[in-house]
């Protein structure tokens, strides 16, 4: 038995349709996921990681950390990457990657790094077909925090339905406006 013949006919499993609530994941796999409660969430999500771990594909789920300084959004974004990389290096066909994003609500010094990463996650997922879907309880988050999430996703799921997000800014825009935010009124910023 050669491993790594295994791993590519494993990693060609990766065409089969993903699917997750009322659609296929296509080509845009980065999806901000909004539910009212954690019943919800579960209705939606528990098929599309049912559906994984009967394909043999790995399952990664993020739950709140509760130290909110720790996540240096640099550090996510490598974690994240190795991630992906080290389920295919497991021969892994794809991974489903969820993650509870609503300890980021609030008003606190850090916010925009946290949007940041969220942004940057567009110029990692594209290299890889595996699904990253970042959870959002509505309930637990304000407003400021849920426009800014849909701007940063390609996708969106709400109300137990996914489609192509209308909300969505490409990356170098919504960076260019987080720094302006940043900037001290009257500075101009390149």
């Amino acid at each position: 038995m050669n491993p790594t013949q295994d791993k590519a006919k494993s990693r060609e499993k990766d065409n089969q349709p993903m699917r997750l609530a009322n659609a296929t994941l296509g080509q845009h796999r980065h999806v901000c996921a909004f539910f009212h409660g954690v019943e919800e969430e579960y209705r939606v999500l528990l098929p599309f990681v049912k559906e994984g771990l009967a394909r043999g594909e790995k399952a990664f789920h993020i739950v709140d950390p509760k130290l909110r300084d720790e996540h240096n959004r640099d550090r996510m974004l490598a974690c994240m990457q190795d991630v992906l990389e080290q389920s295919q290096r497991d021969g892994f066909p794809l991974a489903r990657v969820m993650g509870h994003a609503e300890w980021a609500s609030g008003d606190w010094p850090g916010v925009d790094d946290f949007l940041e990463y969220e942004c940057r996650l567009n110029d990692i997922i594209p290299k890889y077909k595996d699904a990253v879907i970042c959870l959002y309880n509505l309930t637990k988050c304000g407003g400021n925090l849920i426009i800014d999430v849909m701007r940063t996703h390609p996708m969106i799921l709400i109300g137990g339905i996914v489609q192509e997000n209308p909300f969505f800014v490409p990356p170098d825009e919504f960076l260019r406006e987080l720094r302006e935010r940043r900037a001290p009124e009257g500075k101009a910023v390149a």
